[in-house]
């Protein structure tokens, strides 16, 4: 089952927050959902707008890493109102009830 992410609360290198800013979600690797007969090619790309405070504006529901086949994470990317890149990392959406603040990760090294 997919799950919503919320929250960001993104900013660029000067600690401004990215409001009318987006982030990008894309699949490092051709996955499967496990359990099911969903298939998702790493080319696909989900586009987040962020308003107020840089978080995520709307509902969004991604698929838990856990529970895609074989191992994978997002490449994930966090662009300014005027598209230029302010972050840029891999992560990964933990499986869990309820949604998921995406402002909880800890980046990791690229």
């Amino acid at each position: 089952m997919s799950r919503q992410i919320t929250g960001g609360n993104f900013q660029d290198s000067a600690g401004n927050l990215l409001d009318g800013g987006y982030m990008t979600f894309r699949l490092n690797t051709d996955v499967k959902v496990t359990g099911s007969n969903i298939q998702i090619q790493a080319g696909r790309v989900v586009t987040v707008p962020l308003g107020s405070g840089g978080s995520i504006s709307g509902t969004v529901s991604l698929w838990p890493n856990s529970l895609l086949s074989p191992a994978s994470v997002y490449i994930v990317k966090v662009y300014d109102a005027n598209g230029v890149l302010a972050w840029n990392n891999q992560m990964t959406i933990p499986a869990g009830s309820g949604a998921f603040d995406i402002g909880t990760w800890i980046p990791s090294n690229l």
